[in-house]
């Protein structure tokens, strides 16, 4: 796939488009990773006062992190779902814009993935910015119970639907189609199989359980450092 800088028309458009954010995230960590670097070299110096409480240790604040966070988020969503949408087309049907995107299940599956990490990066933002050591009111409540509700929408919500969407669709994980054929001498020489439908179903309920019982625990965890 080609990439040109100053592109003639909407396919290059596009291109350029999508690949504008990967590069710039990657600048971005880039240089928080020399920052931490500069730190790091100038807390092994004596009286470094200068070097640690400059301008950039100024920015590297919460608020700030949670900003960063927020951008990311926001351009990895739209990446993502772009991704996802035109790889989710028919073969065969053509576009104006995104036309080079490749189509399948798989470079479908890989633009939810990237919207779904995105997503968990914007949440972590908007938490950052308004997160801190002072007494909790009612509006900061009302704002953290709402951030809660989006998040278990998309992981109880979401999540499940997309799997079941793909098991059922272009996986055809089906009842008729079986995973694995137990030996009968365990089952009293009976013939016991599992099929990728039942194991559809067991993946599914591990992803469920698996977000609920990760949520309770992060609640004891709070509630016995308070």
């Amino acid at each position: 796939m080609k990439i040109k800088l100053f592109p003639k028309n909407e396919q290059e458009l596009s291109k350029l488009f999508v690949l504008i954010f990967p590069l710039t995230l990657l600048l971005s960590l880039t240089i928080s990773f020399l920052k931490n670097a500069y730190f790091t070299f100038a807390n092994l110096l004596p009286n470094n006062s200068v070097f640690n409480y400059g301008f950039l240790d100024r920015l590297d604040t919460q608020a700030a992190l949670g900003l960063v966070s927020i951008v990311s988020g926001l351009g990895g969503m739209t990446i993502g779902v772009i991704v996802a949408h035109f790889a989710g087309l028919p073969e065969g049907e053509v576009v104006n814009y995104f036309n080079w995107i490749p189509r399948g299940w798989l470079p479908q599956s890989i633009g939810q993935l990237l919207a779904f990490g995105a997503s968990q990066l914007l949440l972590l933002g908007m938490v950052l910015v308004v997160w801190n050591q002072k007494e909790l009111t009612w509006a900061k409540a009302t704002y953290f119970a709402f951030l809660t509700w989006i998040e278990m929408s998309i992981l109880l919500g979401i999540v499940p639907s997309e799997w079941l969407n793909l098991a059922q669709g272009p996986l055809e994980w089906t009842g008729q189609r079986e995973f694995i054929q137990f030996p009968p001498i365990l089952f009293l020489n009976n013939e016991i199989g599992l099929s990728l439908a039942a194991l559809k179903d067991i993946i599914q309920l591990g992803i469920s359980t698996a977000q609920v019982l990760q949520r309770i625990l992060m609640v004891l965890i709070t509630l016995v450092e308070m």
